[in-house]
């Protein structure tokens, strides 16, 4: 990088990217093309990549991998669950999961086909003390079939496109197909770690990927950011059935929640037509995860209706993987309870669980503005009651 471009990127690193393009002429001896793409990339990871936003010397790929590349807190995750000596990353890309969980290894490879992704990759991971990654532009497969002696670990991020730029979901659509791969990953390492998409279907991905000892669902802020399958290798395995963790990655700390699909099967919660004090909202992990008997069972809580993943309870549990609100007053669907409850509030935020409304219509025939402190949810209880809850966030 040029010191024209230099400067031009620190001056200009908060600015609107489009409007800088349409200036590009007063500026000639600026690379704006790069400059753009960094002070892009930086914006990006403001939020998404912190640790690698507070350095001034970061690289940042084009717009398309920014996107793709994994947010520092679900990075940070992975690297918490591989460790051991020796590490292949054989889907570089941007270099985000292998820069984090590089902290577990002595030697690390991390191959990426595309040279200039890894010419990126190489410079931050150089930048951030990683010397002991070494970095190949080569096809991945190739490499893991000439290996001689296991690895640790191996990680694959499948790309999750088509040819026509489409997002793809089954593991046979993806590249690698990992349903081809798989054996010979198992035979070239102890552990494999799978990144797919949080649209999977898990159960059918667990019949496709045999030897799976854990499957590991994350989400942010509400909304599931992928799906992880810890896969033994050359290391005997300890049990048939894997343990589904869902995970919550929050900015005051992360909850897990670890199931069985048996434990699921066997659970028989309480179902209920009764309101009391908390209600509880699972998060998008936990939904994604399946575990809607199991979380009642454990908690104690009373499940509102089988096909309602609403809980409610007298007790409030601050370790709940999702949102807990206070109650304040329960609505029936009826109009003069319609009416009262439009005369009651001017703004809520309205969710729809198991109604016969979308959301839309409830607003519409509520009359209230979207936002605000208080939350409504229309949901039906166990005796096929409709009812609307008004609640608040709750606090102990």
């Amino acid at each position: 990088m040029d010191e024209n471009t230099r400067k031009f990127i620190e001056a200009h690193t908060g600015d609107d990217v489009r409007r800088l393009a349409l200036q590009a002429s007063r500026f000639p001896l600026v690379d704006m093309p790069y400059a753009l793409q960094q002070i892009e990339g930086r914006q990006k990871a403001r939020r998404k990549l912190p640790t690698l936003y507070a350095n001034l010397e970061t690289e940042y790929p084009p717009t398309l991998s920014m996107e793709q590349c994994s947010g520092e807190p679900a990075a940070r995750y992975k690297a918490s669950l591989v460790s051991g000596a020796s590490l292949i990353d054989m889907t570089g890309g941007f270099g985000i999961d292998c820069l984090f969980m590089s902290e577990h290894f002595r030697e690390v490879l991390c191959i990426e086909r595309n040279p200039e992704l890894l010419r990126i990759a190489e410079h931050n991971f150089r930048l951030f003390g990683r010397e002991h990654i070494r970095c190949v532009a080569d096809d991945s497969i190739k490499v893991i079939s000439g290996l001689t002696q296991p690895v640790d670990w191996i990680y694959v991020d499948p790309a999750r496109r088509g040819k026509s730029g489409q997002k793809t979901v089954l593991l046979a659509d993806c590249e690698p197909d990992m349903t081809q791969i798989i054996g010979l990953l198992r035979n070239k390492a102890r552990h494999v770690l799978v990144k797919l998409s949080p649209m999977i279907d898990i159960n059918a991905a667990r019949k496709q990927l045999p030897y799976t000892t854990s499957v590991h669902i994350v989400s942010s802020e509400n909304e599931c950011k992928e799906v992880l399958f810890c896969i033994a290798g050359t290391e005997p395995i300890a049990t048939t059935e894997p343990d589904i963790i869902a995970v919550r990655l929050a900015s005051n700390g992360t909850q897990y929640f670890r199931f069985t699909i048996s434990e699921e099967h066997q659970a028989e919660p309480t179902y209920t037509s009764c309101i009391h004090n908390y209600l509880y909202e699972p998060d998008s992990a936990l939904l994604k995860a399946g575990a809607f008997k199991t979380v009642a069972v454990r908690f104690g809580l009373e499940k509102l209706h089988p096909n309602t993943h609403l809980y409610t309870s007298d007790t409030y549990h601050p370790d709940f993987c999702g949102r807990v609100f206070q109650v304040e007053k329960p609505f029936s669907w009826q109009k003069n309870e319609i009416k009262q409850l439009r005369n009651d509030i001017r703004q809520a935020n309205i969710s729809v669980r198991n109604f016969p409304e979308s959301a839309d219509t409830v607003r519409k025939k509520l009359q209230i503005a979207d936002g605000g402190d208080v939350f409504l949810f229309a949901t039906t209880l166990a005796n096929g009651t409709h009812l609307l809850l008004k609640v608040r966030k709750a606090t102990q």
